[in-house]
């Protein structure tokens, strides 16, 4: 499952989600102006950089941790990512 943290009429985002419904991956979108600043710092660490653009795009891991995530990047190295892992 793939987490798609953005903003109301971003482009990349729309393009992110569009390329996993059309590839029928699973995906939750958040508005990340509703996210705590301390949810922000928290995927910013994960990340290993601030946010500066939206998306930003992290994978969940298929076990029920919901902590357990890992950065994807933006909407070009999602789909990098995309092609690399199907």
């Amino acid at each position: 499952m793939f987490i798609i943290y953005g903003t109301p009429g971003c482009g990349f985002c729309i393009q992110a989600k569009r390329v996993l419904e059309q590839k029928e991956m699973d995906y939750d979108y958040v508005d990340l102006s509703d996210t705590t600043p301390g949810e922000q710092a928290k995927l910013m660490e994960i990340a290993g950089k601030p946010f500066r653009t939206v998306p930003q795009i992290f994978h969940r891991g298929f076990d029920s941790d919901p902590t357990n995530l890992s950065y994807v990047g933006g909407f070009t190295e999602l789909k990098a990512y995309i092609d690399e892992n199907s």
